[in-house]
């Protein structure tokens, strides 16, 4: 901008502009701290010129896994954009070792950017969600999930994984021989003294999906006139996906 002829001696010449920029430099004039204003001093004969330099205000992403249970399982991800990378996090309850649950990508120019998580066979994504702690954003696709970041903006995205269940068979044997009439439905069990169910009517067994990595322990609610015997009940631990299976045999007894 061309003034003209102005008086001599001092002048303040101010800026004002788009948001998401910041004022970097004043050159050839004395910024006022602080603002983004600069005096400007004119002397005879002379050509004063101010030049106000400007920079885009770069903003911040940060992504957070929370697996559920901790567990120090590794996550790895990937995120391109103006910056692009694979990196890998743990949600193990420590993030002075190795590996912390938070990734932060500092100083990032606006623009679109996306971030994807490697699938793990016993985990789930349970949700995924971005937000700028104003509102939530984002083009969830499967494990990724796409945004603009503007400038100056802050954008946090967390990633929830839920480990994959494992399944306890609980199995029902009936030797009522000729004097016994009880069926499958006439039995009920308990997985760690918990709230009784009764054994399936078609077939006798019940699959039931539990939390990996839990030790379980059957037991028979009580069954009058038979004898209860059991295979494989006590102390099961089973992981992600795994399978073990309960076998309650029941005996009438001998008149």
């Amino acid at each position: 901008v061309d003034f003209g002829q102005v008086s001599l001696g001092q002048h303040m010449v101010t800026e004002s502009g788009p948001n998401g920029y910041n004022l970097s430099q004043v050159a050839n004039c004395t910024q006022v701290e602080n603002t983004l204003s600069a005096m400007a001093t004119v002397i005879a004969g002379v050509t004063t010129v101010c030049t106000f330099s400007n920079a885009v205000s770069k903003g911040s992403i940060t992504v957070i896994k929370d697996a559920q249970p901790d567990s120090t399982q590794d996550f790895s991800f990937m995120i391109t954009g103006h910056d692009q990378g694979v990196f890998t996090l743990d949600d193990d309850g420590n993030n002075q070792n190795e590996l912390s649950n938070t990734k932060n990508f500092q100083n990032l120019f606006p623009g679109q950017y996306s971030i994807s998580e490697e699938e793990v066979g016993s985990w789930d994504l349970e949700t995924l969600s971005c937000s700028n702690g104003e509102a939530s954003l984002g083009l969830k696709e499967g494990n990724t999930i796409s945004f603009t970041l503007h400038p100056g903006e802050n954008i946090t995205c967390t990633f929830t994984n839920v480990q994959k269940p494992g399944i306890l068979h609980v199995k029902k044997i009936i030797e009522n021989g000729n004097l016994g009439t009880q069926q499958f439905q006439d039995f009920a069990f308990q997985i760690n003294s918990g709230e009784p169910t009764t054994f399936d009517s078609v077939d006798g067994q019940n699959d039931i999906e539990v939390p990996a990595n839990g030790t379980y322990t059957v037991t028979e609610v009580l069954a009058p006139g038979y004898e209860t015997s059991y295979e494989n009940c006590t102390n099961l631990t089973i992981p992600a996906l795994g399978e073990e299976t309960c076998t309650i045999t029941n005996r009438i007894n001998p008149v």
